[in-house]
């Protein structure tokens, strides 16, 4: 299980940070996926099931954000190269071990959701 300060000051406030998506409630959003989807990053692929890394995200999904809506948004393809150097579409199983990639991925996925991140 993962340190929860640690995990917000080394992984999820820099990462979004550096997307130009950092909220308290974006960070928030991002702890409380993590804390659900992987009980605090102890599982690093689903058990009987495809999703991997600590926010267990499914292939097809990753798939999906990067087809449909990472490459179709300049600015935020621009980003993920520039920091992560996604210059085209990584290997999914990087969401396994590599932090920094997996939030940016959870992240860039709850963009697709109209619903707005609650803040505090």
């Amino acid at each position: 299980m993962l340190d929860c300060s640690q995990y917000r000051s080394l992984i999820v406030e820099p990462v979004l940070s550096r997307l130009k998506l950092y909220t308290r409630g974006a960070e928030e959003l991002m702890v409380f996926t993590c804390a659900a989807e992987s009980l605090g990053g102890t599982f690093l692929h689903q058990v009987k099931g495809p999703a991997v890394g600590i926010y267990q995200m499914e292939p097809a999904t990753y798939t999906d954000i990067w087809v449909n809506y990472i490459r179709m948004r300049n600015q935020l393809a621009t980003l993920m190269a520039m920091h992560f150097g996604c210059n085209k579409i990584p290997e999914v199983e990087r969401m396994v071990y590599d932090l920094h990639f997996a939030t940016a991925m959870a992240r860039i996925h709850y963009l697709r959701v109209s619903d707005n991140i609650p803040e505090e």
